[in-house]
């Protein structure tokens, strides 16, 4: 008889518990720590990833890929993002970035250009040190295979170039 009302309880225990959890504060995304990031502030990727504290935590990391979507949509310079459970209720936004490779010369500043060759609309007034400056490139093509033949050279080479200026040359026909 008291292995029947053990097991009956222990039975009834289970919803119990999990209606329980569901009513209490364990349920709800406590908090979201941002990992990896260097150029790209924690506020950046926190306000684009959708996540919501103190809300339900479930339907969020069910809904995980479309957060990390979001992230890489409106930010540029991340190159992956993953969302994981840390503890009971916090997740982690571990995030690689794209490294800048070039800047370009334009409009009396210098924009970014990251290893994928986006240009970034971030402009400086100065040249960061260690960067070949483009100047006079306007197509995004053009600046992607410039900066692939520039990584196949060595870096003794790349070491000792400031600047890649687009001179293109209109072939002469003869008859």
């Amino acid at each position: 008889m008291i292995r029947r009302l053990a097991l009956i309880i222990g039975l009834l225990m289970i919803p119990l518990l999990i209606v329980l959890y569901f009513v209490s504060p364990l349920s709800r995304l406590a908090n979201v720590v941002v990992k990896g990031n260097q150029e790209v502030s924690a506020e950046a990727i926190l306000e684009n990833s959708d996540l919501a504290v103190n809300e339900e935590m479930w339907p969020q990391f069910f809904e995980r890929n479309q957060s990390v979507a979001a992230i890489k949509k409106e930010l540029p310079r991340i190159k992956n993002a993953s969302i994981s459970l840390s503890g009971i209720n916090r997740f982690d936004i571990t995030v690689t970035e794209f490294q800048e490779v070039a800047l370009l010369a334009k409009d009396g500043g210098y924009a970014p250009v990251l290893e994928n060759g986006a240009v970034l609309e971030d402009i400086s007034e100065q040249p960061e040190e260690g960067l070949p400056v483009l100047e006079n490139f306007s197509a995004e093509d053009k600046i992607k295979a410039t900066l692939s033949a520039y990584q196949e050279l060595s870096s003794e080479i790349r070491d000792g170039i400031s600047q890649i200026k687009y001179t293109p040359v209109t072939a002469m026909m003869s008859c």
